[in-house]
């Protein structure tokens, strides 16, 4: 996580496994609410990285996936916009060994 004027920006996949520390008819509703907040952010923020992400599929697939992606250990350090784009790029058809090479830089990017 990146700290800017004391507020916290860039949850990483430790943030996403704290979710799981509400009370159960809560976790994926607060899944769902930061992966809104995501959506939000790059649509009024008129990012063109919006267009990267697939809107066609719910939040609950989007949710499922991001669970699967920190369930991987040498996840957790990657932030969860990150983490969004190797599951958009995987929706997309992009390779599994380009995608895994996307992965690994990730992870280096995350350490460092």
């Amino acid at each position: 996580m990146v700290k800017s004027e004391g507020i916290t920006v860039g949850g990483t996949g430790e943030l996403w496994d704290l979710f799981g520390q509400a009370p159960k008819d809560g976790i994926r509703a607060l899944k769902r609410f930061y992966l809104n907040g995501i959506f939000d952010g790059l649509m009024l923020g008129r990012s063109p990285d919006l267009y990267v992400f697939n809107t066609k599929v719910s939040y609950d697939f989007y949710i499922q996936a991001l669970d699967q992606f920190y369930s991987d250990d040498r996840n957790k350090k990657i932030f969860i916009v990150w983490a969004l784009q190797v599951i958009a790029a995987e929706i997309r058809g992009v390779s599994k060994d380009v995608n895994e090479e996307i992965l690994v830089k990730m992870r280096e990017d995350a350490i460092s």
